[in-house]
């Protein structure tokens, strides 16, 4: 009778753990609302950077995406970024202080784009 207590303990212990975990994790990642009021925002401060716009003369833009990492160890807003992606490789665009006036480039990785095509338009 006791061990299938203690079992039944560790199971409940185990899946409450996890549970937790992954609620927890994904709340790190996904942006909720007033995130995504504030990376809409930040969008349209990348869209009109100069930066952007020799990216897109040179390059062309393929899309644009918005990323919430709470989890790289940033306070507010350094945690927001927006990634601009080419055929090439793609732009990575973040808060410059603390007040978020100022978006600015902050680095480059590969591109999604390099090895696929376009998903628009639908075939």
């Amino acid at each position: 009778m006791k061990r299938w207590f203690v079992l039944i303990l560790v199971i409940s212990l185990c899946v409450n753990v996890l549970l937790f975990g992954n609620i927890f994790w994904k709340g790190m990642y996904t942006p909720n609302e007033r995130d995504q009021v504030i990376l809409g925002e930040m969008v349209q401060l990348v869209i009109s950077s100069p930066k952007f716009k020799t990216i897109d003369e040179s390059e062309g833009v393929l899309a644009v995406n918005q990323m919430v990492d709470r989890n790289k160890g940033g306070v507010f807003p350094y945690h927001y970024d927006v990634i601009v992606y080419t055929s090439e490789q793609a732009y990575i665009f973040g808060c410059k202080d603390d007040k978020c006036d100022v978006v600015g480039f902050e680095g480059t990785m590969a591109s999604k784009y390099e090895d696929s095509e376009q998903l628009l338009p639908f075939k």
